[in-house]
């Protein structure tokens, strides 16, 4: 991935976003959904200054998937 790409997330059943791949909140404006690498090293659907998993209305446990070209990643909601 690289850094301004634009990916599709879509909860298994659920809605789909669009979301700029980041490297830090800044990356993105107030508001704009990003997926970037967490703290823990793991990629994360966000809003910069809001709640990534509001997007997508996602339970605890719910599945969601990143497509990025022919790139395919399951996501989960821990």
């Amino acid at each position: 991935l690289h850094r301004t790409d634009l990916l599709e997330v879509a909860a298994i059943g659920g809605g789909t976003v669009i979301a700029k791949y980041a490297t830090t909140f800044s990356d993105a404006a107030v508001g704009e959904a990003i997926v970037l690498l967490d703290s823990d090293g793991c990629l994360a659907l966000s809003v910069n200054c809001g709640r990534g998993d509001s997007l997508l209305e996602l339970a605890t446990g719910a599945a969601a998937g990143l497509a990025a070209g022919n790139r395919e990643i399951t996501l989960r909601r821990l």
